[in-house]
């Protein structure tokens, strides 16, 4: 058996500077849809979005391409238009969750319903999916939650995903918010992580 050579952080920066000038990062638009869903379902195949659908990821991303008060991101490979990764989050997360319940509740329902008649008792855990707000730290400032962010798995460790979150924080500190958060669900646990913008 021989060993493998073990990246070094220079072999790593050189990876990410070249991906960086293959990479174009764009607004999330409505003809990637598509792509975004399958890339979402990829990344992530054992989460409970998964389970409920094409139809209802669609609908969830399709609520914060319409929105004007998100950030939607997409990484856009040069050559050939390949979606590579996606990043969602509302700037104001308790206003946009209770907008899209009110304003797409029936459209999430429907999306949902063959999930739900396959197995009744995750019907309480889809409304909380919808209404989800994120676990907002009390830190006195106003922060963006960085929902989702999903990585073609042929490009991870490429930094696609590190452009794609700067990008975000970007778009956060231009908004004129202290930063943003993510809260990340280990099954057992869940943790709050904390960028705050310069």
């Amino acid at each position: 058996m021989t060993e493998q050579p073990q990246p070094t952080d220079d072999n790593r920066s050189g990876v990410e500077e070249a991906w960086s000038q293959r990479v174009a990062i764009r607004d999330l638009a409505r003809e990637h849809l598509n792509a975004v869903v399958s890339l979402h379902m990829q990344a992530f195949p054992d989460f409970f979005l998964t389970f409920l659908g094409h139809s209802f990821i669609k609908q969830l991303y399709l609520a914060y391409c319409d929105d004007p008060t998100t950030i939607a991101l997409v990484a856009v490979r040069d050559e050939g238009g390949e979606i590579l990764g996606v990043v969602i989050g509302p700037l104001y997360p308790a206003s946009f969750f209770k907008r899209i319940l009110i304003r797409r509740w029936w459209r999430f329902a429907s999306a949902a319903t063959r999930a739900m008649l396959c197995k009744p008792s995750i019907t309480p855990r889809v409304v909380r999916a919808v209404r989800y707000r994120g676990e907002a730290p009390d830190d006195g400032g106003e922060r963006a939650l960085l929902a989702s962010i999903a990585v073609s798995p042929a490009v991870q460790g490429s930094g696609v995903g590190k452009q794609l979150i700067q990008k975000f924080l970007e778009r956060v500190k231009a908004a004129g918010l202290r930063g943003a958060f993510l809260t990340t669900d280990a099954r057992t646990t869940t943790q709050s992580t904390r960028f705050t913008v310069g």
